[in-house]
């Protein structure tokens, strides 16, 4: 899976390749698909890879979704860290 897209008006290059897993394998209760995410934001900068982990099976949750679900968590944890930042003023 390849995704390209705006990220704070620079060009983020994401990829995915995901795999089933039996939970034994990874050691999590649950584990079902694991995926291995290369992302590169902007032309310079280097690769970063990241190791995802769901209890969602390929069936339930696509590379596409997999990809979506990991942008959605940022704008959760960022919107939380905000209002909680400000309460301290």
């Amino acid at each position: 899976m390849l995704q390209l897209e705006d990220n704070r008006s620079r060009r983020e290059l994401r990829t995915l390749a995901t795999r089933a897993v039996e939970p034994a394998q990874l050691g999590l209760a649950g584990a079902a698909q694991i995926g291995c995410q290369h992302r590169r934001l902007g032309e310079k900068a280097e690769t970063k890879v990241e190791y995802l982990v769901t209890s969602r099976s390929a069936e339930k949750m696509s590379p596409e979704e997999f990809l979506h679900t990991d942008r959605d968590y940022w704008g959760v944890e960022s919107g939380l860290h905000q209002r909680l930042d400000c309460s301290g003023l």
